[in-house]
């Protein structure tokens, strides 16, 4: 089977596109460390290298310049502009959660696919059925309870309560905020379901009030029995909450070691997430943040060069 990766990007070192999307950023929620660019996709790439070489395609997508290093010429590349997928009204676009619900529509992309932000990369080696077993794709969330507090959250859970309205199923089901897996027929069906609210939500240029979050597709695959679905309990956004519901005894078990989330500047600071980190999780995300600083920036930098040392076919 072919799979696919679609990577979101943005090249925070274009003057040019910053420039841009300065005209629509009053009382945006978005902040300088959302694009400020740590070689992230650069080292994510170099994970792909060396731990799933079994992906068939990636695509880039962007609205900005392309990176110096990255290597266009590679044919298992595709460098796709948002004018390439998205409609061309709500054009510029510079809210995530809305670009992300036109991924269906991206030409060439195989029916089963995998997305990443460019601050997810693989930590350890992972085979494609990882995310496709029983001949669906396998969607893993952690079991916790949704109260719209926050930016974040809210968006959860308005895409929960979609899913209430329509099906009368709650989804107390978070997102583990790392690369998954989707198939382009439920994102078209769900949108076309859905087609008022999404109309609504994609004139958000930036990120704002009334966004849904991109987990409704997965709400809705589980809601169609289109996935097999994998829980986990708690939740890994609330210091030390995981490690608390699995107890120390379970805290390296392999079932715990398929997926780490931490900020930067959280991670520097704490034994147990690079004791985590160490054991090799398949999938992580290290979140750059506002809390970040330049000398935890320098250790992330070195870290990944200790990670990933050798230059990928991706790069020039």
């Amino acid at each position: 089977m072919k799979i696919d990766l679609v990577y979101n990007y943005v090249n925070g070192n274009d003057e040019a596109w910053l420039e841009k999307r300065s005209r629509y950023e009053k009382n945006s929620t978005n902040s300088v460390c959302r694009f400020r660019d740590n070689h992230e996709l650069m080292f994510s790439l170099r994970s792909v290298e060396k731990y799933a070489p079994w992906i068939h395609h990636i695509y880039i997508l962007m609205d900005s310049r392309v990176p110096e290093w990255l290597n266009t010429d590679n044919s298992r590349i595709t460098v796709v502009d948002h004018s390439e997928f998205m409609p061309q009204e709500l054009l510029p676009c510079y809210n995530s959660n809305v670009i992300e619900s036109f991924l269906d529509r991206i030409p060439g992309l195989s029916e089963v696919f995998l997305y990443a932000c460019d601050d997810m990369f693989f930590g350890n080696h992972v085979t494609e059925d990882f995310f496709f077993k029983d001949r669906k794709p396998l969607v893993r969330m952690y079991e916790h309870r949704i109260q719209p507090k926050g930016y974040w959250y809210t968006a959860l859970y308005r895409s929960q309560q979609m899913i209430l309205s329509h099906y009368g199923i709650r989804m107390n089901l978070v997102p583990s905020h790392n690369i998954d897996v989707y198939t382009k027929s439920a994102l078209a069906a769900c949108r076309a379901e859905y087609a008022e609210e999404f109309a609504a939500a994609s004139k958000n240029r930036l990120r704002a009030e009334g966004d849904i979050q991109r987990v409704i597709f997965h709400y809705y695959m589980i809601a169609n029995d289109l996935c097999t679905l994998k829980t986990y309990k708690g939740y890994r956004n609330t210091r030390w909450n995981r490690y608390r519901c699995i107890g120390r005894d379970l805290l390296f078990a392999s079932e715990y070691l398929d997926f780490q989330f931490c900020m930067i500047e959280r991670f520097f600071r704490s034994r147990k997430e690079r004791l985590y980190f160490l054991r090799g999780p398949k999938l992580v995300c290290l979140n750059d943040s506002n809390g970040t600083s330049e000398e935890d920036l320098e250790k992330y930098g070195k870290l990944m060069m200790k990670k990933f040392p050798r230059k990928s076919s991706f790069e020039r």
